[in-house]
């Protein structure tokens, strides 16, 4: 018993081009807020950011676009923020623009 060949991929379905290179915040997602967190003795902690990109490749990261840092490989930062409205961007080296607002709140 063999195997059918299967159909060709629809126009539509095709490999990435570079054009076409995805990122994706993984944290904090789209209209989620942040709650800063708090270690043991009381104080705020650094907020951690996550991007998923579909290449190996540097990304630099900005807060209200004031530059934060660049990653490679592994697309995690973190800082320290205070409470209120932020927007936080990325970019990759070939200019792939990603950003996102996000509203930061104190935990009780």
């Amino acid at each position: 018993m063999g195997f059918e060949t299967p159909p060709p991929l629809h126009p539509n379905c095709g490999e990435l081009t570079d054009e076409q290179e995805l990122m994706e915040f993984i944290f904090p997602r789209k209209n989620e807020r942040i709650l800063l967190p708090k270690s043991f003795d009381g104080t705020n902690e650094e907020v951690v950011l996550q991007l998923a990109h579909s290449k190996n490749t540097e990304v630099h990261w900005y807060i209200d676009e004031r530059y934060l840092t660049t990653t490679t490989e592994l697309h995690e930062t973190s800082i320290h923020l205070q409470p209120g409205r932020y927007q936080i961007s990325v970019v990759d080296e070939k200019g792939h623009f990603l950003k996102q607002d996000v509203l930061v709140e104190k935990t009780l």
